[in-house]
């Protein structure tokens, strides 16, 4: 799974590297839906890249659907669908012990990981590119070149 913080926050935390502990002392707020309606969207999901394919799997939730079933955020929520997937796995698989991420839980185990997520995240897109653009690791080098140049 990845998250991005906003381009604001990121931005002001950039910008006081030198002082990074004075934003402690900053006033803070968690947004809080039940507080003021939270707009926009969130997607969790996983990409697999191969050196001729790619497979995905991602499902996408907004906050105001999220916050009117069950009073917490989409961020929040699907974080907990990914929680519940884990303890229902640990307490109802067979996994032997290690470090999973969520791919090799789905490859490499027989476990039920993916049915227990999505016994309550019910939307997700799954697909294939016929194609690739290489690994993550060479797209990253390729768009630092890009970008130092």
């Amino acid at each position: 799974m990845s998250y991005k913080v906003n381009d604001y926050t990121s931005d002001v935390i950039r910008s006081n590297l030198d002082h990074a502990e004075d934003l402690w002392n900053w006033e803070h707020k968690v947004l809080d839906p039940a507080d003021a309606e939270l707009a926009g969207e969130d997607l969790v999901g996983v990409l697999l890249v191969y050196k001729d394919k790619e497979l995905f799997m991602y499902n996408v939730m907004d906050n105001q659907s999220v916050f009117s079933q069950y009073k917490t955020n989409a961020t929040y929520f699907q974080v907990a669908c990914g929680v519940y997937g884990a303890a229902c796995s640990l307490l109802l698989d067979e996994i032997p012990n290690g470090l999973y991420y969520v791919d090799e839980l789905l490859t490499k185990t027989t476990t039920d990981y993916g049915r227990y997520v999505s016994y309550y995240m019910k939307d997700f897109t799954i697909g294939e590119n016929a194609g690739s653009d290489g690994t993550l690791l060479n797209r990253m080098r390729k768009a630092s070149k890009i970008g130092g140049e």
